[in-house]
């Protein structure tokens, strides 16, 4: 079930007051309260409305220093049907005037070519090199067809674990490995307890392991209904590669390493994906794709190449420099 406040079906005929919220979401439909009642009756094929998607910055006032999104898609469709407000909360988050064009999405063509992304990637001299711990990446990606983990119910979460874990077990190389469904989760046949604890213990080491939501905002959003059911990771034995299964996305794919090697990283990742996305082509099940956001994803503020970056480096003299608070508040 949802979590208590908005709802999530019908939305009633007056916008709640959001005198007192900050996320993006509510400002926007401060500025242009037309737009909640144009789009209020409306959901899309699958069933998604509007208050799926504005409920998590409806539910949570949040912090005037912090400002959230607070919106949320349910499936690749909202984009489309429910554009004039997705594309205003874009615009505020880019800082962009009402009318200025979003950014442009980087074409598919240059993220498909793996070795040459691999060796233009990004590397890092010697003497920085030796300060790094780790490189991280991550990538989101959904299905084209059906509803996202926000919006599934339990049957739904549960085909598409079949679907994706389906499509992992083709994985070859450094990105081969076994699929772990979340302890307490009897959706997997061969597991059907889910992962073991020592399992768990494995995937924690190594920040693998997927957490059970329990911040409000999330939780609003609806990415934690039925858990831990219909969830999972997919991880390879050298703890390199792994993907989460119906988290907030139906995937969300890891690339890690114990070294500054973030070519290797990003090889890995892009070589994975394309695999993956070739897999559930053949099945019926293409990403979802847009021309002009990239790679659809739950959260809006991920829209494009839907990927992240985070190295880890010590830098012990760091603090010690001039300027060091000043470094700290451009960050």
């Amino acid at each position: 079930e949802d979590v208590e406040g908005f709802p999530t079906s019908d939305c009633p005929e007056a916008l709640p007051d959001l005198s007192r919220h900050s996320s993006m979401v509510a400002a926007v439909l401060r500025a242009r309260p037309e737009l909640y009642q144009r789009l209020r009756p409306l959901a899309t094929t699958a069933g998604v409305s509007l208050g799926r998607c504005i409920k998590p910055g409806i539910d949570n006032k949040g912090h005037p220093m912090i400002k959230t999104v607070g919106l949320i898609a349910g499936d690749a469709e909202c984009y489309e049907l429910f554009r004039d407000l997705f594309e205003e909360v874009l615009r505020k988050m880019h800082s962009l005037a009402p009318d200025a064009p979003l950014p442009q999405v980087c074409p598919r063509s240059e993220l498909e070519d793996c070795e040459r992304v691999r060796k233009e990637a990004f590397r890092l001299g010697p003497l920085v090199a030796r300060s790094v711990l780790s490189v991280t990446l991550q990538a989101r990606r959904n299905l084209a067809v059906g509803r996202w983990p926000s919006a599934m119910d339990k049957a739904e979460r549960r085909n598409v674990e079949e679907l994706l874990v389906n499509a992992l077990g083709t994985l070859q190389d450094e990105a081969s490995g076994e699929y772990f469904p979340l302890m307490g989760s009897p959706s997997f046949p061969s597991k059907p307890a889910g992962m073991s604890a020592s399992d768990a213990r494995r995937l924690e080491e190594v920040s693998f392991l997927m957490r059970a939501p329990d911040a409000a905002l999330v939780l609003a959003s609806g990415s934690g209904r039925n858990w831990p059911d219909g969830r999972g990771v997919f991880a390879s034995p050298s703890n390199r590669f792994a993907a989460w299964v119906n988290e907030e996305d139906h995937l969300c794919l890891w690339s890690r390493r114990d070294d500054s090697d973030f070519a290797s990283a990003l090889g890995l990742l892009l070589e994975a994906d394309k695999a993956l996305e070739q897999a559930l082509k053949d099945a019926g099940h293409p990403y979802a794709w847009s021309d002009h956001h990239g790679f659809l994803t739950s959260d809006p503020s991920l829209l494009g190449t839907a990927m992240r970056a985070r190295v880890k480096a010590r830098l012990p003299l760091l603090c010690g420099q001039d300027g060091w608070k000043r470094m700290c508040s451009r960050l």
